[in-house]
């Protein structure tokens, strides 16, 4: 899974603004060990998201994130997620890399 979840998992993923809500950490959390899943971590640089204002009140928070269960991370070993540079949106891009293929092509 991967995507923009605007939810955070620790006081490390987030530089500004108002604390942690440690209730809604906590659901996430719950959620993803339901599910089986984990944190792929990444690459780059440690926020994905700004909120584009200035000095005073800027917030920045690691929202995109990249999730897996043990099956996929079997088939995916050499997985990785890449923060990449930020254009004109708030969030910075997402790149997963998947470099082995999960089964031998040549049959």
């Amino acid at each position: 899974m991967l995507g923009d979840y605007n939810e955070l998992l620790s006081s490390h993923d987030k530089l500004g603004g108002n604390p942690l809500n440690p209730r809604r950490v906590q659901l996430f959390k719950e959620c993803l060990d339901a599910c089986g899943m984990v944190d792929l971590g990444f690459h780059g640089p440690k926020f994905t998201w700004v909120n584009k204002r200035d000095v005073g009140c800027f917030i920045q928070e690691r929202l995109d994130r990249g999730f897996a269960n043990t099956a996929w991370s079997d088939l995916y070993p050499k997985a990785a997620i890449h923060h990449l540079a930020r254009t004109h949106s708030d969030h910075f891009l997402v790149l997963l890399r998947c470099d082995n293929p999960p089964f031998d092509q040549t049959n």
